[in-house]
């Protein structure tokens, strides 16, 4: 290859996590209780040196506390934070030159880790462009100083212009004018394939007796829920995963359905907050084993469960949706949202409607993995039928069932008719 030739070609799968995962990787943080270690390391060394270097950038960042006031989301906003700049600059020059002259030291391990998470704050604050966020928040006594990369398209740009082409694939694009604004800038073009497998293998169910709105959470719209299980099992013995917004709400329902006459009928798993390895293989090799009994998972949105495993044929042949998958509201959402508003971007889509359906989609795409799959897709919220959500639903889900407890039976019944084989 000669200086300057481009033979590469990026191929990027599952592409739709590229966003949060380049804002992860060009963001940084430090917070003044980092510099707790190096300070009582070298005051305990009597090295006054680093000590005072140490000291001056635990100063700045107290400066730039106590320099602006919080907003309406609960930050405090800077232009710039320059005045850390040199400070950082001198600190991770003294300590570089200390950790190559003394090798062998039991805290070696700490202050290694507090420079290379110095180095990484200091090299993302150079090379910060127009997509960035710069604010503080507080944490009890503690001040969090964040370079938040909302919009990741140009660092991305760097990489991909050093090849010949990139190819992004996800089955979950959409919209693509917001894939393609933050993963490219807008400087690649999109194509959207269809669905390889047959439409009369799949039914689109819409709820619109029922939601998980906040407002409307308790015993009744739980109850309402657990009954929709109940007619999917009576219809249509088999596997089934339900996906909740929160592991609070999984957990109500799974309660409720615990009384209900689902649970004499089938079995139900139980996702926990925390799963090793082990423990996510066996609740997938459940479903996949041989069952006399149906089998129900309460699993939650955006979670191991929800996308990147394949559980074909009987293995699962529905899935319940609750919600739309919209985030919690909280700092980081709330920076998002102000930031593309500035833009004239729909900062809420941005922050939460976008994000929301696209670990709803994720997860409904669980049941169909193959030609020969058959399931039903349940979308348990009266949202899923606005138009600002409907848009944002694949071209292949066009025909769909509006439902309610009352027909959502002979729906399936004449879905699962045309199917008389798999009886």
């Amino acid at each position: 290859m000669e200086s300057g030739e481009k033979d590469v070609i990026f191929l990027i799968d599952e592409a739709h996590n590229l966003v949060d995962r380049a804002r992860d990787m060009y963001s940084a943080v430090i917070a003044k209780s980092d510099f707790t270690f190096p300070r009582k390391y070298f005051k305990d060394k009597n090295d006054r040196y680093i000590l005072n270097k140490v000291n001056n950038c635990a100063t700045a960042l107290r400066k730039l506390e106590n320099s602006q006031k919080e907003d309406f989301r609960g930050v405090f906003p800077f232009e710039n934070v320059d005045a850390v700049y040199f400070p950082l600059f001198r600190l991770l020059t003294a300590l570089e030159e200390y950790l190559k002259e003394n090798d062998s030291f039991s805290e070696r391990e700490e202050l290694v880790n507090f420079y290379f998470k110095l180095s990484h704050f200091y090299l993302i604050l150079e090379q910060m462009n127009a997509g960035y966020e710069i604010y503080g928040e507080k944490e009890k006594k503690d001040f969090i100083l964040h370079l938040f990369c909302i919009d990741p398209s140009e660092k991305l740009e760097e990489y991909l212009e050093k090849s010949v082409s990139s190819i992004f694939f996800s089955a979950t694009f959409l919209p693509v004018p917001y894939f393609r604004q933050l993963l490219c800038g807008n400087k690649i073009d999109a194509f959207c394939i269809p669905s390889p497998f047959e439409e009369k293998n799949r039914l689109i169910a819409i709820a619109r007796d029922v939601t998980s709105r906040y407002t409307r959470r308790g015993e009744a719209e739980y109850r309402k829920i657990v009954r929709y299980l109940e007619i999917t099992l009576e219809k249509k013995p088999g596997n089934y995963i339900m996906f909740f917004p929160s592991y609070e709400m999984q957990k109500a329902v799974y309660d409720v359905a615990l009384q209900s006459s689902a649970y004499l009928v089938s079995d139900f798993l139980l996702q926990q907050s925390f799963m090793d390895e082990e423990e996510k293989k066996n609740f997938l090799q459940t479903f996949r084993k041989e069952r006399k009994k149906s089998l129900v998972g309460f699993c939650v949105l955006g979670s191991i469960f929800s996308e990147g495993i394949d559980l074909v044929g009987k293995s699962l042949i529905g899935v319940m949706i609750i919600g739309t998958g919209l985030p919690g509201v909280c700092r980081e959402r709330e920076v998002i949202r102000s930031f593309f508003d500035r833009k004239n971007k729909k900062g809420y889509d941005y922050a939460y409607r976008y994000p929301g359906m696209n670990k709803v989609l994720q997860a409904a795409g669980r049941v169909i993995r193959s030609a020969g799959d058959v399931g039903t897709i349940l979308l348990m919220d009266d949202r899923f039928l606005r138009r600002e959500n409907q848009v944002l639903l694949p071209q292949e889900w066009s025909t769909y069932y509006a439902v309610s407890c009352e027909n959502y039976g002979k729906v399936l019944d004449k879905f699962w008719d045309g199917f008389q084989e798999e009886k």
